[in-house]
């Protein structure tokens, strides 16, 4: 059976790794993590975009232990069947999946790209999507209401 929510396309449209030249090789990698989510509805309502930004930053107070400070930012094209309701509220299976699934291909590319770099692969460290989709809908709801309209049909759906 095929999940309401299906991934027809993504892009990325910016990869920038820069080696980080203070590196000290460590068990894991310490930086500072940012994820900025946004959710775009088309018109007729069953597709929608994705974006996702991220930035994996070494942490001043740490900063021999990120090999590589990065930037990514990736799109994704859905198809959401709004009237399945198979899989619970076609709503939370976008906000939920959607994100999860460009960030689990954003991570692989980052992992490819820093494969060539001087200090080998590294691959984005997991994030918690959910509380990024939060934080987005907090500061659509203080913004101006142009930028409400992207939320309207997704600002109830996100729960812990």
């Amino acid at each position: 059976m095929n999940s309401p929510l299906q991934l027809d396309a993504y892009a990325i449209e910016t990869l920038l790794f820069v080696t980080n030249r203070d590196y000290k090789e460590q068990e894991t990698p310490r930086g500072k993590l940012e994820v900025r989510p946004r959710i775009v509805p088309s018109k007729g309502g069953k597709k929608y975009q994705v974006v996702l930004q991220v930035s994996y930053l070494k942490d001043p107070e740490y900063p021999a232990q990120l090999p590589y400070n990065i930037r990514i930012r990736g799109r994704a094209f859905y198809t959401l069947d709004p009237d399945d309701t198979s899989a619970g509220d076609p709503r939370a299976l976008l906000l939920h999946n959607g994100p999860a699934i460009l960030y689990g291909l954003l991570r692989a590319h980052v992992a490819q790209a820093t494969s060539l770099g001087l200090h080998g692969p590294m691959i984005l460290p997991t994030a918690n999507l959910l509380q990024a989709l939060k934080d987005w809908i907090e500061q659509a709801r203080v913004e101006p209401a142009t930028k409400k309209k992207t939320l309207k049909a997704s600002a109830g759906a996100v729960k812990e």
